[in-house]
């Protein structure tokens, strides 16, 4: 069998909610340029895998003849002002990129939810952005692409507050879901993909449940449904993020309530169990 046959195709998905081309313009231009990087990485070693595009869509009162096109890159862009994103919910775009990545290919049977907003930098503070790491995730991803696997980008982040919350988070999931994997440690990672198969029967269960849920942390949602179904999950470990800034203990208190809700109404049955 040739190169070509065993090829594993996968597109990356990431929504987003600015408003203004001047501030969205530079990461899909480091978007692209990610993408070039991730295959030539993924073609020098081990079965061949393509990202084929990465889907971005604009929720926001950007103008769409502002934002730059790019030929690996899928942009849609749906005007929508604050209030109507507020009322659909922060992680319906998170649901509805991946949605959308898997119906742009048939042959797409992998999804990699990736952040625009992501610190570009290549170091060793950085290497969630490195292409070599990522694509040794997209390896672990794609391999028997036809089960239902979710990959979760575990890291370390160099915010302290950040950190904090991600213990705490760890700390009630284990509390209501014993059996999950504490070495799955960042339950809310921005840094995750999915294959076709398992995103199907998430979405199948939520249908059932009168859509997807207008929850913000759509990665502990999904390792909740895992959980829950006996789904497979794995961590990959991407090494380190560089994350500005600090946050006051009011928005760490807010992060982790909401984590503690979801948590709390996925045990009791509220939530897309499959």
């Amino acid at each position: 069998m040739n190169r070509k046959a065993l090829e594993k195709h996968i597109h990356i998905a990431t929504p987003v909610v600015w408003a203004g081309a001047e501030i969205i313009n530079p990461y899909t231009e480091r978007l692209s340029r990610l993408i070039s990087l991730l295959n030539e990485a993924c073609q020098q070693t081990g079965p061949p895998i393509v990202v084929k595009k990465a889907i971005v869509d604009v929720y926001s009162v950007a103008e769409a003849g502002m934002l730059d096109s790019y030929e690996n890159i899928d942009l849609k862009s749906y005007s929508m002002s604050e209030q109507q994103r507020e009322d659909k919910g922060m992680a319906h775009w998170w649901y509805a990129s991946v949605r959308r990545a898997f119906d742009l290919s048939p042959s797409v049977n992998s999804v990699l939810y990736y952040p625009i907003d992501v610190c570009w930098e290549d170091s060793e503070d950085n290497t969630v952005a490195h292409p070599g790491t990522l694509c040794q995730m997209l390896r672990v991803l794609s391999h028997n692409d036809q089960e239902e696997r979710l990959v979760i980008g575990n890291y370390v982040s160099s915010n302290h507050n950040k950190e904090h919350i991600e213990a705490e988070v760890r700390r009630l999931l284990l509390s209501r879901f014993p059996h999950h994997d504490p070495t799955i440690s960042r339950v809310r990672s921005e840094f995750w993909g999915i294959t076709r198969a398992l995103f199907d029967q998430f979405e199948a269960a939520c249908s059932a449940r009168h859509g997807y849920p207008k929850v913000a942390d759509p990665s502990l949602l999904l390792i909740l449904f895992c959980l829950g179904a006996g789904k497979q999950i794995i961590g990959y470990d991407l090494g380190r993020y560089k994350v500005e800034g600090q946050w006051g203990q009011d928005k760490m208190d807010r992060q982790i309530e909401r984590a503690r809700q979801l948590i709390n109404d996925f045990a009791d049955g509220r939530f897309c169990q499959g």
